[in-house]
């Protein structure tokens, strides 16, 4: 099945920030398209195309993403919406007022080194959560290197929470921060479904 036998396939991922009632995720064989409907019922681009995927910064369709996977919805202080970029292993974040991408942390090739924004790595970041009230930690389920990895909102700093690197399928043993074997995450990853965390 091709690309344009695919179509649109849409997620409702965030609701009720500021003006804007319902963000939907649209993907063409994973290339990322974010539209914003406002309380007319007006739909507009706010970044990425249907139809090319990429890795880039910037505004409007000038920006790119490849295979994007969890997103999560900051509100406090911000309209953000933080967008784990899983194929370019990136964490990126969009201003929802200015339809600005930048990348928040992740080189664009797959590693694991925590660390300063600059030196960050992720290997197939999938779902992402804030934490709750003050919303300045996001979590991201780092798939192919089995961990939990935090990353500071205002600065990128990123660490690791949980996850010793490897899988413990179909053990599922139970430990300590990096001693625990993790993880087995999906597109689906849980942390996607909480959204946020208290």
């Amino acid at each position: 099945m091709g690309c344009s036998s695919l179509g649109k396939a849409c997620f409702p991922i965030a609701s009720s920030i500021h003006d804007i009632v319902c963000l939907l995720i649209f993907t063409v064989c994973g290339i990322l398209g974010i539209d914003a409907y406002s309380t007319t019922g007006v739909s507009t681009s706010l970044a990425g195309s249907y139809m090319s995927a990429g890795d880039a910064d910037g505004a409007g369709t000038v920006a790119q993403f490849n295979r994007p996977m969890g997103t999560v919805a900051r509100t406090t202080g911000t309209a953000t919406l933080y967008i784990a970029d899983s194929a370019n292993d990136k964490i990126k974040q969009l201003d929802l007022y200015s339809g600005n991408v930048t990348t928040l942390a992740g080189k664009g090739y797959p590693g694991m080194v925590d660390g300063d924004a600059a030196v960050a790595k992720f290997s197939t970041p999938t779902g992402l959560a804030l934490t709750h009230l003050t919303e300045t930690t996001l979590y991201v389920a780092d798939m192919e290197n089995h961990k939990i990895r935090w990353v500071a909102v205002d600065t990128g700093l990123t660490g690791t929470t949980v996850g010793g690197g490897y899988s413990n399928y179909p053990d599922n043993f139970d430990g300590t921060g990096t001693g625990a074997g993790v993880l087995e995450t999906d597109t689906l990853a849980s942390l996607l479904a909480v959204g946020r965390l208290h």
